[in-house]
């Protein structure tokens, strides 16, 4: 869950900051308007909804309104449609060198580059070499990680346009251009710098965002994570699976809200 979550977070914040940044500077021009227009949408859009469109659309077929196979020459879409791993593979997560945690981190982004040749010569072919372990992991957390990293950017987009604007405003910018620099060192190294320091506090909620969000998104991509055991808990009202899942989501959101604000001082 904490993998993919970060992995959404690493799409959500350049997509959100860079498209805030070009929505305040063309201001009420038509990329603003789109921008603001794609914003809101991402917002307002359910995220199982969106996962769902993104494996009907990138993970599968011709037959299936997929559109890669036709674009990439590819058979069944760009991407796999579920799950962690290719289904034929077990993944191997002992056999790790001697200085690396028994039975890994569960980071297999990670963990695929400390596996053994011992063991991976016990592998299918296809899983020959650390490489085609980490490619197939990114592989799987490409479309669940797109789809909570875009649902996460539109917010971050309207935050930053605003906090750029009302920067773009005070004095200090106004004496840059007077000093003849270039439009791009005022916005970019005198604005943003100072736009960007609300937009970190928000990076503590937008961790607990992506975990939340996570519920659904490992649900409908099959993912063996915290998200999709809370799901399978209520369903069998296992209640002290829930509450424990409930108060390690709170610890993480608390932990990530604290560790903003001490950044918050050592930043401004």
């Amino acid at each position: 869950t904490l993998e993919m979550s970060f992995l959404a977070l690493f799409i959500a914040y350049p997509l959100g900051i860079i498209l805030g940044i070009i929505s305040a500077v063309r201001q009420d021009r038509m990329f603003d308007h789109i921008s603001r227009f794609f914003a809101i949408a991402f917002v307002s859009l359910p995220i199982f909804w969106f996962a769902m469109v993104l494996q009907l659309v990138f993970a599968t077929g011709t037959e299936s309104s997929g559109i890669c196979d036709p674009l990439f020459g590819t058979s069944g879409g760009c991407f796999p449609i579920y799950g962690r791993h290719d289904p034929s593979l077990t993944y191997p997560v002992d056999g790790f060198a001697s200085f690396y945690p028994a039975g890994g981190t569960g980071f297999h982004l990670i963990d695929s580059w400390f596996v053994t040749d011992e063991k991976l010569a016990t592998l299918p072919e296809g899983w020959s070499s650390n490489w085609l372990l980490f490619k197939d992991t990114l592989l799987h957390l490409a479309l669940p990680c797109a789809a909570l990293g875009i649902a996460s950017s539109g917010s971050l987009l309207r935050y930053m346009r605003a906090s750029l604007l009302e920067v773009l405003h005070e004095d200090y910018v106004r004496t840059a251009r007077a000093k003849g620099l270039s439009e791009f060192k005022v916005v970019i190294v005198h604005a943003c710098r100072n736009a960007l320091v609300p937009i970190v506090t928000i990076l503590g909620f937008s961790i607990g965002g992506a975990i939340g969000g996570a519920v659904l998104t490992e649900t409908i991509f099959a993912f063996n994570g915290m998200g999709r055991v809370a799901v399978k808990s209520i369903q069998y009202l296992d209640f002290p699976v829930i509450m424990g899942v409930t108060l390690i989501t709170a610890a993480i959101f608390l932990l990530s809200n604290l560790i903003v604000d001490i950044l918050y001082a050592v930043i401004d």
